[in-house]
């Protein structure tokens, strides 16, 4: 339950509600992946402090102004494929499409309303280091009232900037856990079934906001 609970803080920067801190030496970093995703986390904030955004009769336009920072940032084309890995190639283009566009409502619907609800917690921003020749890895630190929780973020470069294609936690990665879970539908279902359970669960997410 712990680890469950923990992949809504993994979007502490997805729909980060953190309060934004960096380590010393890094306030004026020279890692253009590290400074993206501050600024990401600094204007989600600003979203969250919008007095003119609070309340549930703001819900949606408060919602709507996350996402638009979250679609500038995560890669979701990106992290659809690597979920589905070799699965994605047995797809045709509709079906990539579809997946790609549940896939990004069910990880917005599993975790915006969690993270509306943490309030305090510290994400202190504490390196950048080369993952291969195109990627890198931003790493930070959660500290909450109890613990320090490592939070990494895998992010590559794609035009001008820089995107999240993955977040690892305490060792687990999002997309491995992913993954994981959609190999082993698949491996005795078809595609439609997982669309199928994908899009049940979304309901049920629906229904549980309400």
């Amino acid at each position: 339950m712990f680890r469950i609970k923990l992949l809504g803080l993994i979007m502490a920067f997805t729909t980060g509600l953190l309060v934004a801190m960096t380590t010393p030496g890094l306030t004026e970093s020279k890692s253009p992946a590290l400074d993206q995703l501050k600024t990401g986390v600094n204007q989600i904030l600003d979203v969250l402090k919008d007095t003119g955004l609070k309340g549930e009769g703001r819900k949606k336009d408060r919602r709507d102004n996350i996402h638009a920072i979250i679609i500038k940032n995560f890669d979701f084309d990106e992290m659809a494929k690597r979920c589905l890995a070799r699965n994605w190639a047995k797809l045709n283009d509709r079906e990539r499409k579809e997946f790609t566009g549940v896939f990004s409502e069910l990880l917005e619907a599993s975790y915006i309303g969690k993270i509306e609800k943490y309030t305090n917690e510290e994400v202190i921003f504490k390196s950048e280091r080369e993952a291969s020749s195109d990627s890198t890895v931003v790493n930070t630190l959660i500290k909450t009232q109890n613990n320090e929780i490592p939070i990494n973020y895998s992010m590559y470069p794609k035009g001008s900037k820089w995107w999240v294609y993955d977040v690892n936690i305490e060792g687990v990665s999002l997309i491995g856990n992913y993954r994981s879970q959609f190999n082993q539908i698949l491996a005795k279902n078809s595609y439609q079934e997982l669309i199928r359970r994908m899009k049940t669960r979304l309901t049920e997410l629906g229904k549980e906001e309400k």
